[in-house]
């Protein structure tokens, strides 16, 4: 059975696979070729990544900032000390080592949740220029924009909900008493600098990353609805595009698809139903200047009673 080489990609494996498993009558056609090397791809790749995020360690670093034309910087790494570590007790300072040149490796690679996320995956996003300073390492980026994805992400920064996060190998991390904490002295940066949803509890520090997925804050609800939108749109060009083809007959299996897919939008129009149901249905809250002008004018009322009364 073949297996993917270093850097090849998945659709160059494919092309090379395909006579293998045919001449060695793993599969039958073409057809059937193309489903079992795509499966001997995904398998490979899976067990990669396992070993990956088990030699994988990540650290939170600070909230960041959304600097316009897509364009984001702010913390990736922040230095505390030994009377003011995180909630592990551990620190970086200065002196930690971040990898050559000296103080600092000047780029890093762009990721989001460290390649975790399910519709971004592991695309690079850009390139982190690093400097030093009193208060840790800066990271500044400008961000790809390609899609409506990496937009979006763009997005998140500009409302606050991004933090940076840096990972590097368990291997080359080294820990050192010091004082009353674990002073973290080697962390080399520059292989992920992740954008991340900004954590409930941000002072937690070092990890292993097959610990840090479960622990990241579950997405709002608005903000599951606008990745969804974000494939919506996608979905209505792709449906304009086969709306300007209507000529073309359809297959049996592309119908079936049609009607699966105008099922599912019926469920849509149900769910906006009940969401303007709530909207029309539920209460307001009562404001504090609301209920200061209730009491207003109460008093004028009271007054206005009292008046009444001296007079009759």
């Amino acid at each position: 059975m073949p297996t993917p080489n270093e850097g090849e990609s998945k659709g160059e494996f494919i092309q090379r696979c395909i006579p293998i498993v045919i001449e060695d009558k793993t599969a039958d056609d073409p057809d059937q070729a193309v489903a079992v090397c795509s499966s001997i791809w995904e398998r490979a790749m899976a067990k990669k990544n396992d070993i990956i995020e088990d030699e994988t360690l990540v650290a939170y670093g600070g909230a960041v900032k959304a600097l316009g034309g897509g364009r984001v910087g702010g913390y990736l790494v922040i230095f505390t000390t030994d009377e003011d570590p995180d909630l592990e007790g551990e620190f970086f300072t200065k002196d930690t080592y971040f990898g050559d040149p000296d103080p600092v490796p000047l780029y890093g690679t762009v990721y989001y949740n460290h390649g975790l996320d399910k519709k971004i995956g592991k695309r690079r996003l850009g390139v982190a220029e690093h400097r030093v300073d009193d208060f840790g390492v800066w990271a500044e980026a400008q961000l790809n924009q390609r899609d409506k994805y990496e937009k979006f992400i763009y997005q998140l920064a500009e409302q606050g909900k991004l933090g940076w996060s840096s990972g590097t190998a368990s291997h080359l991390m080294e820990r050192e008493m010091t004082g009353k904490a674990v002073w973290i002295k080697s962390w080399p940066l520059g292989l992920d600098d992740t954008l991340t949803p900004v954590p409930a509890e941000p002072r937690n520090s070092v990890m292993p990353l097959k610990s840090w997925a479960p622990i990241m804050p579950a997405p709002s609800l608005a903000d599951r609805m606008k990745w969804l939108n974000v494939e919506i749109k996608g979905l209505y060009d792709d449906l304009r595009g086969l709306v300007g083809n209507i000529d073309r007959p359809l297959s049996e299996i592309k119908r079936g698809e049609l009607t699966e897919l105008l099922e599912s939008c019926s469920e849509l129009d149900a769910v906006r139903t009940d969401l303007q149901k709530v909207l029309d249905t539920a209460p307001i809250p009562i404001t504090l200047v609301e209920i200061k002008k209730t009491s207003y004018q109460l008093a004028e009322l009271r007054k206005r009673f009292a008046d009444i009364l001296k007079e009759n």
